[in-house]
């Protein structure tokens, strides 16, 4: 096992075990550099974000959930190669209006595997397989064609 640090945080952010990379506790001003940190943690682990497997957002207040998908879009632009996320509002200590938490796999890509007749209002796929390892989305009960079809 190893601990993975931020340059300017003495406290360790991240674990490696194996090829298994667990980053938690990055608290940032906003999804921006949430995802900034996310990044260096996992290049500091040896990987790339095309190892990340699946990202938590904790927030402070649900009125920053919009702000998730521009960062996430810009870290992610390929919708065919995302990871999975999950968000939820919780009472975050000090500052920090979003924290966050991830799942990598060094040196493994991840592959998105779509549920039949089932689609997000996210831009981020149900699951996906990495590695011997599947991740997975909240399970919403959208229909692809209906979404298609709202303005």
């Amino acid at each position: 096992m190893r601990e993975l640090f931020l340059e300017s945080d003495p406290i360790p952010v991240g674990l490696q075990v194996g090829d298994l990379i667990h980053g938690l506790r990055l608290a940032a001003a906003d999804a921006v550099s949430a995802m900034r940190s996310m990044r260096a943690i996992v290049a500091g682990a040896g990987a790339s974000l095309d190892n990340v497997a699946q990202v938590s957002f904790f927030l402070r207040e649900r009125a920053d959930m919009p702000s998730i998908n521009p960062a996430w879009l810009a870290t992610f632009p390929d919708d065919q190669d995302r990871p999975t996320y999950k968000f939820m509002t919780a009472d975050l200590p000090g500052d920090a209006r979003v924290h966050v938490e991830f799942w990598a796999v060094a040196g493994q890509r991840r592959r998105m595997l779509h549920i039949p007749n089932v689609a997000h209002t996210n831009p981020i796929p149900m699951r996906i397989r990495i590695g011997p390892y599947v991740f997975s989305s909240r399970v919403l009960p959208y229909d692809p064609a209906e979404l298609r079809t709202k303005p």
